[in-house]
């Protein structure tokens, strides 16, 4: 039988594997508001953000964990402002998750695609990145 994933389960999944390769709860923030600065100062949320330091800013962060509209680059371009170099996006109805590399002056980069059920292994795998 098939395990069901719901995007409360997968976020503290994903809380609890950065919080096992070295996050301390307080550089991990629940639905970070960031200003977009590349789309006229727009503000924007993301699920779940881990940064290196305080104070938590766009210089910073070092992973986002994101549930965007769609898989496309450009849904994910949303993200950039926030300024950490990886965002894993959660996509429940396509039982995926996808790894993605944020470029400063291109469209996103995916790295690659995760089955929800490993998404700790691939934080475990991932953690020197």
């Amino acid at each position: 039988m098939a395990e069901s994933y719901t995007t409360a389960t997968l976020l503290a999944t994903a809380r609890d594997g950065l919080r096992d390769i070295g996050y301390q709860n307080d550089l991990l923030r629940e639905d970070y508001e960031f200003v977009d600065i590349l789309a006229q100062d727009q503000p924007r949320k993301i699920e779940l953000a881990g940064f290196a330091q305080e104070p938590l800013s766009y210089r910073n962060a070092c992973i986002g964990i994101a549930v965007p509209s769609d898989s496309s680059p450009e849904a994910i371009t949303d993200y950039r402002s926030l300024g950490a170099p990886q965002i894993l996006t959660l996509h429940l109805r396509d039982e995926k998750i996808l790894r993605w590399k944020i470029l400063a002056n291109d469209i996103p980069e995916l790295l690659e695609t995760i089955d929800l059920a490993f998404l700790r292994n691939a934080i475990w795998a991932h953690q020197d990145e």
